[in-house]
């Protein structure tokens, strides 16, 4: 008389199916808008500590401007005026979704964020709406940004 059951190949087949299944299902949920936005905000926000150090290191003030369209930076030449910056890192981004708009706080700012030689920072908060979403940057008078949970 033969005994039934599984193998152990099949059992491994099973279960590698059902881990790649459960994959799929989890990255198909973090691929839409809303984490595209917050990636986004995520890089920007390592690239605002990368902007604070650079003004730091050159001695150059260096601002951020922000539209619905994207961001850009500028750096104020010795003879004041300010030009675009080229630098790979700090150049103009476009967002990835479609914003509807970009509140910088306290208002007083305007849409730039500047950053000085000497390290000063202003505190702020940033806040980015597309069409069903909203993600946030802080920044202290420290100099250290966060990322704010989207509500």
């Amino acid at each position: 008389m033969a005994e039934r059951g599984f193998t152990l190949i099949e059992i491994l087949i099973v279960v590698a199916i059902i881990g790649i299944a459960g994959s799929v299902i989890v990255l198909s949920g973090r691929s839409g808008p809303k984490r595209v936005l917050e990636a986004e905000a995520d890089r920007l926000l390592q690239i605002l500590s990368v902007a604070r150090d650079e003004a730091e290191v050159t001695g150059q003030p260096l601002a951020l401007s922000f539209s619905p369209q994207g961001y850009s930076f500028q750096r104020r030449e010795r003879n004041g005026r300010w030009q675009p910056v080229a630098d790979d890192l700090l150049r103009a981004r476009q967002w990835p979704v479609a914003v509807t708009s970009v509140r910088l706080e306290p208002d007083t700012l305007g849409n730039q964020l500047r950053f000085e030689p000497g390290g000063r920072a202003l505190p702020f908060s940033l806040r980015i709406d597309a069409l069903e979403q909203q993600v946030g940057i802080t920044g202290d008078a420290l100099g250290r940004y966060r990322l704010l949970a989207a509500p």
